[in-house]
């Protein structure tokens, strides 16, 4: 079938662009740009496949009023699971063969503060997918929050892991079309370095060890250094497989065991702004 000519055009214009040019979320013609060569590159792109919603959600919309921002830290351990090959491509920007990535995301919160509110040992997941490009607004995520938490924490980790408190967890949040919902739930995570798994019983069954085959060394791990992920760091990220990854909630449902799974520390504090486009001088903005 022969290519639109303007898709063609704008799909041209993308492959040579400065790549700084192309990473301003929210400038229309970064949008086009990306739709256009999505469009000619898989036909208008795969949408992943939905499911009904499995438990009673709290649109994140009805709490998006104006809250007022405290001094935040999170210290712990993060981990995903994905739909893709190992190493998931969108870890660099790159759009996913199949068109969508589906994934999960966990945190586990060893110390942490939102002002004076306390949150060592509590949980957060985040599950959804993206469709197309990793740098389009093209998100869709809901949250899995520890049912442990009290009322002030629970409102403290949604502000936090939403992005509305800022920091880098903010970057995520620009790339989110669509806030699946928010529930509190019985949720176990726990990330060492040989193994990492989160439960929510009926919603969540997630699990992963390091790669170990072919020529990595024996007792030793694949780890990718500095790893431009938004939702961990800072540090190396473990490269390993998804033993099991089994999804049933919002409108998300799949099982992507034996897919990529990735392991990271995390420590990150705000509020303030932080810069996620590469630091470049003036002239190539």
């Amino acid at each position: 079938m022969a290519k639109d000519k303007s898709s063609a055009a704008s799909s041209e214009n993308l492959g040579t662009a400065h790549p700084d040019k192309l990473l301003r979320v929210g400038d229309p013609a970064f949008q086009r740009l990306l739709d256009a060569a999505e469009a000619a590159e898989h036909g208008g792109g795969a949408r992943p496949p939905a499911a009904k919603a499995q438990v009673p959600v709290s649109p994140p919309a009805a709490k998006d009023a104006a809250v007022e921002v405290k001094p935040w830290r999170v210290v712990g351990d993060w981990f995903s699971a994905c739909s893709g090959a190992l190493g998931c491509p969108c870890l660099w920007g790159d759009i996913p063969p199949e068109g969508y990535c589906q994934r999960t995301m966990c945190w586990n919160i060893r110390e942490g503060h939102y002002g004076d509110v306390g949150l060592d040992g509590l949980a957060v997941a985040a599950v959804g997918h993206l469709t197309g490009s990793p740098l389009a607004i093209s998100r869709s995520v809901g949250f899995l929050i520890d049912e442990r938490a009290g009322k002030d924490q629970r409102e403290a980790l949604y502000t936090i892991f939403s992005g509305r408190a800022r920091g880098r967890f903010a970057i995520a949040a620009d790339l989110t079309a669509e806030w699946l919902g928010v529930t509190y739930v019985p949720l176990s995570v726990s990330i060492a370095d040989d193994a990492w798994s989160a439960e929510s019983p009926g919603l969540l069954k997630a699990a992963g060890a390091p790669f170990r085959e072919l020529m990595v060394p024996a007792d030793q791990t694949c780890e990718i250094i500095n790893p431009p992920y938004p939702e961990a760091g800072p540090g190396p990220a473990t490269l390993g497989r998804a033993e099991a990854h089994e999804v049933d909630a919002f409108d998300c449902k799949w099982n992507w065991s034996g897919k990529s799974s990735l392991r990271m520390r995390l420590d990150f504090s705000g509020p303030g702004d932080f810069r996620w486009t590469a630091h470049r001088a003036a002239d190539y903005r």
